[in-house]
């Protein structure tokens, strides 16, 4: 079962909590094992015969650890980088979302008073949409059923919009 779908599905604080605790129990289970797999080398090492404790197995088994190794740094350079292009398309997204309601702002202050009243719905969905997507600790998440019906209100004080000219 894709547990992200699960964690999609909590409101936000409680998926802010879900979260942690899995990191937690990630790294309990990576401490638990790596720990649990010294112990066994350790008391593995000394019940194996002598003739598998050569110098030529030592390299083997130090070629072996060498190319986990390589590959582990693989892995982890390849988890940063989609992690890093992630976080930039998501910054990307947000930047042109800004300056998309900063557009729409100074043409609505252009039009003049009479699209007051959209200009303020605008901020009010600006702000809905900030909590949205960046929840402060302590205050409510903003749904985003509220969020639509708060833009969906935009959109009719834009269409009630009457031009003078």
């Amino acid at each position: 079962m894709d547990t992200h779908f699960l964690l999609r599905s909590l409101p936000t604080t409680k998926r802010t909590m879900a979260l942690e605790m899995t990191n937690i129990a990630t790294g309990v289970i990576s401490f638990a094992a790596i720990f649990g797999g010294t112990v066994f080398g350790v008391i593995a090492a000394r019940r194996l015969p002598g003739h598998h404790l050569s110098n030529e197995t030592q390299s083997a088994i130090t070629v072996s650890v060498a190319v986990i190794a390589t590959l582990s740094a693989l892995v982890l350079g390849l988890m940063i980088t989609t992690a890093n292009s992630s976080f930039s398309a998501r910054s990307d997204e947000v930047r042109e979302l800004s300056l998309q309601v900063i557009r729409i702002d100074r043409n609505l202050r252009r039009y003049g008073p009479e699209a007051d009243d959209a200009r303020a719905k605008v901020r009010a969905w600006a702000a809905a949409k900030t909590q949205q997507l960046f929840p402060e600790k302590g205050r409510p998440s903003v749904s985003s059923e509220t969020a639509i019906e708060t833009l969906e209100s935009v959109q009719d004080a834009l269409l009630l919009l009457q031009p003078k000219d």
